[in-house]
């Protein structure tokens, strides 16, 4: 390595050292020079969902696989068939799996005596008002072969509800970091950092008891909405301000 090289390497090196050296430097300054007073804040929106997913399915068994295939194909094409009567778009439709696998004899290790053939739809309902009924036109619909694996509620836009409890966090952490404030004798400033520690938003909620129970013909699934928790939590340094000397 030549003279020149080794000089520039060097003086990498001091600007590194140096550009780290002030960082700690000011990171000492904040927590050591200035006093100030440190809180957190939480706050919580509760907002009804404005989406249900349904996980739709069929089940069927047959001797020969492309019977299992056949008999699966025609109870989903009268499932989405029913669906869409409801007026569920398209884009509200979504497969999740198609699975085809053979059943073998109790107690033996490679006698095939059938296949099953499982086909499993999402469905997306927007008119919560229409979530059991959609219910129970896709089970009639599809008949035996029908499965229900679950349905859950969801809120599909959640920027507002983010937007009211940050508000709601800040106003806790402003209110905590004033009342350390009159205990300690002091006055706080303005705030000097505000880190965001976390945005709760709560995944898609299972609701319970909602299995296929057999009704009256005429009896509509009944099911229930409830609401979502949105957490925000909020770390927000405030200064301490000094008294005039």
């Amino acid at each position: 390595m030549s003279n020149r090289s080794g000089v520039s390497w060097l003086r990498l090196f001091i600007g590194v050292t140096l550009t780290t050296l002030s960082a700690v430097a000011l990171a000492q300054d904040l927590a050591l020079d200035q006093p100030f007073i440190r809180v957190s804040g939480t706050g919580k929106v509760s907002v009804p969902p404005d989406l249900a997913l349904i996980n739709l399915g069929v089940e069927t068994q047959a001797k020969s696989a492309e019977e299992a295939r056949a008999l699966a194909a025609t109870s989903m094409t009268a499932v989405l068939d029913a669906v869409r009567a409801m007026r569920i778009e398209e884009k509200d439709l979504q497969t999740n799996w198609v699975t085809l696998y053979p059943v073998y004899a109790p107690n033996t290790a490679n006698r095939i005596t059938g296949y099953q053939v499982q086909n499993q739809l999402t469905v997306k309902v927007r008119d919560l008002a229409r979530v059991g009924t959609v219910l129970d036109e896709a089970v009639k619909a599809g008949g035996d072969a029908a499965r229900m694996q679950g349905l859950i509620f969801a809120v599909e836009d959640t920027a507002t509800a983010q937007t009211a409890a940050r508000e709601k966090a800040y106003a806790d952490a402003q209110a905590k970091a004033l009342e350390y404030a009159r205990h300690a004798g002091v006055t706080i400033g303005k705030p000097i950092r505000i880190q965001e520690s976390s945005a709760f938003i709560p995944p898609p909620v299972p609701l319970g008891g909602v299995a296929m129970a057999r009704m009256a013909a005429d009896a509509v699934t009944p099911v229930q909405t409830g609401e979502q928790e949105i957490a925000v939590s909020v770390d927000v340094v405030f200064a301490i301000e000094q008294p005039a000397p």
